[in-house]
């Protein structure tokens, strides 16, 4: 038996209740609606060369504990033999990964497990029981920080964020939920998807505003830091609901809200905004919170993965005849409880 376990789609029309809600007088809240399913995942990547021996590196991150999201155990195989030495990669973040190295060998076939607990929430009016706790100054301080492809501070980034008003009008009573709702209307209106090769750096993006979903939540992430609104990028995978057995790589936006906690925002979906929690269906699993890992692997240059959703795959030699495809295999089960 397996639950029939949707993900809570909110969408939070211009006007509506939600909307109103000032930052100081939470007029809405999210609760974990029902008990939790465990999710297996495997996801398998198998690369052949042509004829020379290759060397291959694989990385994971270790997947941050959540609301919808905990109870979490990775491991990552070389040929079904468990590998990976628990590193902190090179970035400002210093975020824990798995690292293995697979040297001259013709074929390796790296795979990812993860299990998980996910839950489903659901939107509640009125102020929550008890209240979310605020940000350490820590926290606060890395969901603000102009790094990487968020660095907000160039002269472009700047420029578009004044041609399109995209400041946070607090003298004239806006609240945080309508600046919100405001900058991802406008962010949205002015990115046309696409998924070819790109640089992220906001900066860049906003001269072509094209971009995928990383691209694109990612200037809204840097426009939401440049006012001083805590905000993140959250990359992970998805099941597609269309496709039960299919999955796709994806990046959301995620914004701190007083009181509420974290809450992510998706700008490439069909609505104007959603908020979208973990669940069975189209939901994402994070796998790690911001972009740009540092790797220093011995006897390598320096490599600078953008994502591991969930693993970041190098490999010189070759050349292949196959490694570019990802299997997965992603299930949802009924031992679920609170």
């Amino acid at each position: 038996m397996t639950h029939s376990f949707r993900t809570l789609f909110l969408v939070c029309a211009l006007g509506g209740t939600a909307a109103a809600a000032h930052a100081a007088d939470a007029r809405w809240h999210l609760e974990r609606d029902g008990p939790g399913v465990k999710m297996t995942a495997h996801l398998e990547r198998r690369v052949v060369s042509l004829s020379n021996p290759i060397d291959t590196i694989a990385a994971t991150p270790t997947p941050p504990t959540l609301p919808w999201q905990n109870q979490i155990v990775t491991r990552m195989t070389f040929n079904g033999v468990p590998v990976g030495a628990p590193i902190t990669e090179g970035s400002v973040h210093k975020r824990r990964i798995s690292l293995a190295q697979s040297d001259q060998k013709t074929s390796v076939t790296i795979g990812t497990d993860i299990t998980a607990m996910v839950y489903r929430y659901k939107i509640v009016l009125g102020p929550p029981k008890v209240a979310a706790p605020d940000l350490s100054k820590k926290e606060r301080a890395e969901a603000l920080a102009p790094v990487g492809n968020l660095d907000y501070r160039g002269a472009a980034f700047q420029a578009y964020v004044k041609q399109r008003g995209l400041l946070w009008r607090r003298t004239h009573h806006e609240s945080l939920d309508e600046f919100i709702q405001r900058a991802a209307a406008q962010v949205k209106h002015d990115f046309t998807y696409y998924e070819g090769d790109q640089d992220r750096h906001v900066a860049t993006l906003v001269a072509t505003c094209k971009g995928d979903c990383g691209a694109i939540n990612g200037v809204f992430t840097a426009v939401m830091r440049q006012n001083g609104v805590p905000a993140h990028l959250w990359a992970g995978f998805r099941r597609l609901p269309t496709m039960p057995a299919a999955w796709q790589p994806h990046v959301v936006a995620s914004v701190f809200v007083p009181k509420v906690g974290w809450f992510p925002v998706d700008l490439v979906s069909d609505d104007l905004m959603v908020y979208s929690m973990a669940g069975e269906n189209n939901a994402i699993f994070v796998t790690h919170i911001d972009d740009g890992f540092v790797l220093h692997p011995k006897g390598w240059d320096t490599l600078r993965p953008d994502w591991m959703q969930p693993t970041a795959f190098y490999y010189r030699g070759g050349p292949l005849v196959s490694g570019l495809d990802v299997v997965a295999d992603i299930k949802f089960g009924d031992t679920a409880r609170r």
